[in-house]
């Protein structure tokens, strides 16, 4: 009988370590050395090489130039990387579907995403539920900077990203959540002149507490260009590196602060000891987003934890 796919009968045969070969350019590519690659993966560093060297000859190609014993992915090695993610996200999908008696889902799925999401009490329930109807499956999740964030998407680390972010991220798909307001928050009890929707010469006149990123840039918030809160600041007085920090100095009394809503009620008992002011006048309103990889589908224990969440963004707080 001939074959549906006219003279290619068989597939091509690889090597029998070629997944392998392929696991350890991947933690190569991610972490960029081969020391810290086969610290990760508990090899030794002449095996990983080795790996390389083996990968590179199976595909006629190089996939790092080496200087100074620095490694620079080249632009094959980048479109390799990308097959590579989807082919391990791939073969977790064949496992864990095979896997899955009578709708009890099993294998992994990992979250990254802003503090203020992950850290919410409903949000907290939902996976706690998720759980529980599923004991056999495991949840990793991580809370860090967007660019972070992103990065675990886009290296297959991670199935989605839950983000506060000042921008639609085109590369990736995004399902917006929903939005939240930013807002001047003060001391419960101050002196300050603001009204009820505060102008540009009360702003400009008040202290600021500000954010500092973790390369110690000085920020309002790090959801909010700064080009935006021209003019609408006054004088920084402290710059701290958690929101916490923010509130706990601004119950003390040091000054203000720009944040949204969301990262106020994250933080219920400061919430109770601070006043906010709306700035909508000003400035428009933060966007969440659910972040994944174009081209990808999704496990369904993923896919199925998405959906709650998603859906329960569409509820009314």
């Amino acid at each position: 009988m001939s074959s549906i796919w006219g003279k290619r009968d068989l597939l091509d045969e690889f090597n029998g370590d070629f997944l392998q070969w392929l696991r350890a350019f991947y933690y190569v590519a991610q972490n960029g050395s081969i020391s810290r690659a086969a610290l990760k993966m508990n090899r030794s560093q002449s095996s990983v090489s080795y790996s390389l060297q083996c990968l590179e000859r199976e595909l006629n190609v190089l996939l790092f130039n080496r200087r100074n014993n620095l490694l620079e992915i080249t632009p094959q090695g980048v479109q390799l990387l990308e097959w590579a993610v989807s082919v391990f996200d791939l073969l977790g999908e064949l496992r864990e579907n095979l896997a899955c008696p009578q709708g009890q889902f099993v294998g992994s799925i990992g979250i990254a995403g802003s503090m203020t999401i992950l850290s919410q009490e409903r949000f907290s329930r939902l996976v706690m539920d998720f759980m529980a109807q599923h004991p056999k499956l495991q949840i990793a999740m991580k809370a860090c900077p967007p660019h972070e964030a992103l990065e675990s998407v886009e290296y297959g680390i991670a199935d989605f990203a839950l983000l506060a972010l000042a921008r639609k991220p085109e590369k990736f798909l995004a399902v917006r959540l929903g939005t939240e307001p930013f807002i001047l928050v003060t001391p419960k009890k101050h002196t300050y002149v603001i009204d009820k929707l505060p102008t540009r010469e009360q702003l400009a006149a008040l202290p600021f507490i500000t954010y500092m990123d973790d390369d110690g840039t000085e920020v309002h918030t790090p959801f909010l260009a700064e080009e935006k809160l021209e003019g609408l600041t006054g004088r920084t007085v402290l710059k701290v590196n958690q929101y916490d920090l923010v509130l706990k100095y601004i119950v003390l009394g040091a000054g203000c602060a720009i944040m949204d809503m969301l990262s106020l009620k994250m933080l219920p008992g400061y919430a109770a000891k601070t006043r906010y002011y709306p700035l909508r006048h000003y400035i428009d309103d933060l966007e969440y987003f659910m972040v994944s990889r174009r081209n990808k589908t999704m496990s369904p224990a993923a896919t199925a934890l998405a959906s709650k969440i998603k859906s329960m963004f569409q509820q009314k707080s």
